[in-house]
Parts: C-alpha cells; structure tokens; sequence
C-alpha cells in the first residue's frame, strides 16, 4: 500500500520481501539494510 500512494508512482514489482515476515506479539520489527537494485 505505501509503494501504490507515493507521489509520481506509476508502475512497481515489489520483490524483497517476498512473504509476511512473522513477529510475536511482544517483539518489534525493525528495518535492516537498504539494498538499491
């Protein structure tokens, strides 16, 4: 959803990450690095 409302978007293929990455209820994800292809 954030990729489909940034400004000037017009197509995307999003394919890192290719599945829901699962927490628990008492964790909290955070990013790791940012890899530019």
């Amino acid at each position: 959803e954030a990729i489909s409302i940034a400004a000037g978007e017009r197509s995307h293929t999003l394919i890192s990450p290719a599945v829901d990455t699962p927490i628990a209820k008492n964790e909290l994800a955070v990013m790791g690095d940012i890899v530019w292809a």
